[in-house]
């Protein structure tokens, strides 16, 4: 038969107190860095809104670009129509 291992574990207070103090030197190292990455967060965050206004820009422009090819190939036809149309009442 297989005998059974039991697997204990004994934690101590101190084992405790060594954990919650290396815990806490590393969150003391995270509040030293955390103005130094909100600054670069705020930076990133103009520089994403300039190049996001730059492509809203780009945008806008190349829609004006093709509303006016629509506008203008609407008018080509309306044209064409009313020339078409007034050379079939004179060929009759």
């Amino acid at each position: 038969m297989a005998e059974e291992v039991e697997a204990a574990v004994k934690i101590t207070l101190k084992d405790v107190w060594v954990a919650q103090q290396e815990t806490n030197k590393q969150v003391a190292k995270l509040v030293e860095q955390l103005p130094t990455h909100v600054q670069q967060t705020s930076e990133d965050k103009v520089e994403s809104d300039k190049r996001l206004d730059d492509h809203e820009t780009r945008l806008r422009a190349v829609e004006r670009l093709v509303w006016r090819a629509i506008g203008g190939g609407s008018l080509l036809i309306t044209v064409a129509t009313l020339v078409i149309a007034a050379l079939a009442i004179f060929i009759k």
